[in-house]
């Protein structure tokens, strides 16, 4: 079966329909409907992506469980719904164990399919979409169900993922695909996802999963909604329950202020916010957050009136 005739005949592209500006105004729709508030649009189609062994499979889980139960996702709300789960690499035995470590106990409305499926499988998912009322699906991995062949080739990978989003904006579900990042490093996290342009491109929010020396890291970038702010996730081994850890920029600004503090303790004389920040070499952003922490606690104290002549100058207090 040629995946890509099947996909076309799933869509059934329109032909162009004008509609003039006046009209257009005029039409109503409802108010966008979320089933995690501000992240995963309804109608939408998310891509969770981080290299292996991140956590992207265990922050799934969590995810579908979150959404049959309508219990918070990682301090948002959701939508109670069904939930369609398609585990396409994992053991049935070992994503068993998962779920009961998270407390399911079979009244969760989720249904699982593990193990490979076969080609034309987007079919198959729009006939169960509409036989269980599902609202959420998600897929484990995301090129395992599409069986694109080229990840580099826009035009490939478009073809692939354009009959998820069709389907996903018919149905009003959100689709939600795990996917890999490269193995390289790179400055821009977006730059992280693996293949064409088009695979970021094509979704409506990018959760991007990365594991650090000492903990992960999670943050999104919406085409709608809020963006999940680089935060930390705690991972419990035990119970494979995921919660939320702590901001980035706290860590950030708790790093600066203690070399601040440092470099203060060992100078003689009060230092100007120019000299601290040739020192550490941080951002200016980041110098004056931690400036403003270290004098809110009373750890430093501030002088000068902050004018050309009469810089802000900052040290210990005097010890009485």
């Amino acid at each position: 079966m040629d995946l890509f005739n099947e996909t076309q005949k799933i869509r059934h592209p329109a032909a162009v329909a004008l509609t003039h500006m006046r009209s257009f105004l005029a039409e109503e729709h409802p108010q966008q409907q979320w089933i995690i508030d501000n992240l995963l649009l309804k109608g939408g189609i998310s891509l969770l992506c981080g290299k292996p062994k991140a956590g992207k499979s265990t922050l799934a889980r969590h995810l579908a469980v979150s959404v049959a139960r309508g219990t918070d996702f990682l301090g948002r709300k959701t939508e109670k719904s069904v939930v369609i789960f398609l585990a396409l690499e994992d053991h049935r035995a070992m994503l068993q164990q998962s779920f009961r470590n998270l407390g399911c106990d079979g009244s969760e409305e989720i249904l699982v399919h593990c193990g490979s499926l076969s080609l034309g499988t987007t079919k198959q998912l729009e006939r169960l979409i509409e036989e269980n009322c599902a609202k959420l699906i998600i897929i484990d991995t995301l090129f395992r169900f599409t069986r694109c062949h080229d990840l580099n080739d826009y035009s490939s990978v478009l073809n692939a993922l354009t009959p998820l989003s069709d389907l996903a904006r018919k149905y009003h579900v959100h689709i939600s695909a795990i996917h890999h990042a490269g193995k390289s490093e790179r400055a821009d996290s977006l730059d992280s996802v693996l293949g064409s342009v088009a695979v970021h491109g094509s979704m409506d929010s990018t959760l991007l999963l990365s594991k650090k020396s000492e903990f992960r890291v999670l943050e999104s970038q919406q085409r709608y909604g809020i963006d999940f702010q680089p935060t930390t996730l705690l991972f419990d081994s035990e119970t494979s329950r995921v919660s939320l850890g702590i901001p980035i920029s706290d860590i950030e600004i708790a790093t600066v202020s203690q070399e601040i503090f440092d470099f203060i303790a060992n100078t003689t004389a009060p230092v100007s916010e120019k000299e601290i920040t040739d020192a550490i070499g941080r951002r200016t952003k980041n110098i004056r957050k931690g400036l403003r922490l270290l004098r809110d606690d009373g750890t430093i104290v501030r002088t000068g009136s902050g004018v050309r002549n009469d810089l802000y100058r900052y040290s210990f207090p005097l010890k009485s």
